[in-house]
């Protein structure tokens, strides 16, 4: 978006200078300005009405075709941002009609459908993706499609759900050689299982890969019709899922040498099995290739992916000075161009983990001047209300509790934590069962609190084992258990070798 409005504001600069800009009654660029202020605020009403007053000015009319392209398009996505349909298709056609491909209008709408749980809307734009521009399908990640499926199975619409898993099985092939899109077996199994085609369900076990889609086979109440079926414990075993997804990755590094995704997603598997010193082992090799000249194709996007994996296997494995330092190498890295917040961020809660709370607020001290998305600020104010309440700091703790409890929706499994941190294990195990009453978000929360085999050790990490300690306190409270009971079950399976 920025990009397009400063392309905008340039050509308005340079066409027409600030002389001609200020004989305006309105001035472009002000209309400029307030239509990205808009955008960054997320105030699409606002932005509908600056994009208008700006696409209606007569000095626009002479840019280049590109640019009013640019803005017919964003203009477009504020109103689809707002479900408004007809108006949001007359500016993407105007802007189609300039140049701009509609693979690429389709594709930017996608996510702003599913954003708004429009499933009808998702799955339109899907068929249309489908049927006219497959290359753009196979371009989306099999993330998206399962956005889609979680969408119109929200709904209730199992129909339009059957009809878009038999549309991304018989044609979806990621265009990315490293997304299997192993989910949409699970999702189809999920489909079949509601619809009670119990065989047909089974039969495609087989074919599933993914030891997150195991798990939730195995736990959630919504499967239970399979649970006693000849040969599901054996298809269903996480453990046996994650050695499957390690060896495809294997394969994934030595048919493309020149990738470091695949050494990422072996680490992750690795890690999960509890082999940290073999993930450690396979970041050191590429970083000494790195650090020969040699590098990566994917190196600019998958670094630091590298470095946050290596670090926390450090980590892991007690070897906190150079885990901190790998990470801290991570966050020196610029992402996307612009500062590492997300690092930072990811190294503030190893110091919360460990139990250094003053090295969380000074780390976190920097914030202000780097900025962060509202999800970013959230993850900065549960780190700080967090780290402030354990130092004994109430004047520092306020304002950062405050934002977390306005925000909370944005990440609810970290603002539970921040409630066990701060010892408020009423108020946690009330919001707790709030949410597994919830019946759009129980299933999800029943996952999070999964038993797994514990990942920090407790001699280097106290701060997490104490954390650890008072999520199962409240998760093994009559009423919490009670509330579990009609969604499905806790199971630990033993993951590490």
């Amino acid at each position: 978006m920025k990009s397009i409005l400063r392309a905008v504001a340039i050509s308005l600069a340079l066409a027409f200078g600030p002389a001609a800009q200020a004989d305006d009654a309105v001035n472009p660029m002000d209309l400029v300005r307030a239509l990205d202020a808009a955008w960054l605020a997320s105030d699409w009403t606002e932005a509908q009405s600056a994009g208008e007053t700006l696409l209606a000015h007569d000095r626009v009319s002479f840019m280049p075709e590109s640019y009013r392209a640019g803005l017919h398009f964003q203009v477009g996505m504020a109103y689809a941002e707002t479900g408004d349909h007809a108006q949001s298709e007359a500016h993407w056609a105007q802007a189609e009609a300039l140049g701009t491909p509609r693979h690429e209008i389709l594709t930017e709408a996608l996510p702003i459908a599913i954003r708004r749980e429009d499933g009808a809307r998702a799955l339109a734009i899907y068929r249309d993706l489908d049927a006219d521009f497959p290359d753009a399908r196979n371009a989306l990640s099999s993330g998206q499609l399962h956005d889609i499926i979680d969408t119109l199975n929200g709904a209730g619409d199992h129909v339009a759900e059957g009809e878009a898993l038999e549309l991304m099985i018989a044609g979806y092939t990621s265009d990315n050689p490293f997304d299997h899109g192993g989910s949409l077996h699970y999702l189809r199994i999920r489909h079949l299982t509601q619809t009670g085609e119990v065989d047909a369900a089974m039969a495609l076990l087989a074919e599933m890969t993914s030891a997150s889609g195991a798990r939730r086979l195995r736990v959630l109440n919504q499967f239970s019709p399979l649970w006693q079926q000849p040969g599901f414990s054996a298809l269903t075993d996480p453990r046996a899922e994650t050695l499957d997804m390690l060896a495809r990755s294997v394969a994934d590094s030595e048919a493309h040498p020149d990738h470091i995704e695949p050494i990422t997603d072996q680490m992750s598997y690795l890690v999960d099995l509890g082999r940290h010193a073999a993930a450690s082992e396979l970041a050191a090799a590429a970083w000494r290739r790195m650090q020969s000249g040699d590098t990566f194709e994917d190196a600019d996007d998958y670094t630091n992916w590298l470095l946050d994996r290596w670090g926390h296997a450090e980590l892991t494995l007690g070897h906190i000075a150079f885990g901190r330092a790998t990470l801290e190498t991570a966050s020196r890295r610029n992402e996307d161009g612009r500062p590492n917040v997300n690092q930072l961020i990811n190294l503030a809660y190893v110091d919360l983990a460990i139990g250094d709370d003053q090295a969380v607020l000074d780390r976190l001290s920097s914030m202000e001047q780097r900025g962060a998305s509202e999800y970013g600020w959230l993850q900065v104010h549960l780190a700080r209300a967090c780290a402030a309440h354990r130092l004994g700091e109430p004047a520092q703790m306020a304002p950062s509790l405050a934002f977390s409890e306005e925000h909370r929706a944005l990440d609810r499994d970290g603002y539970f934590d921040l409630l066990l941190c701060q010892d408020r294990d009423e108020d946690a195990a009330a919001f707790l069962l709030e949410r597994l009453g919830d019946p759009a978000q129980a299933e999800n929360v029943l996952m999070r609190l999964q038993p797994y085999d514990t990942q920090y050790p407790a001699e280097h990490f106290p701060a997490d084992a104490a954390l650890r300690e008072a999520r199962d306190r409240i998760v093994a409270r009559p009423d919490v258990q009670a509330a579990i009971a009609p969604i499905g079950r806790l199971e630990y399976i033993q993951m590490h070798d």
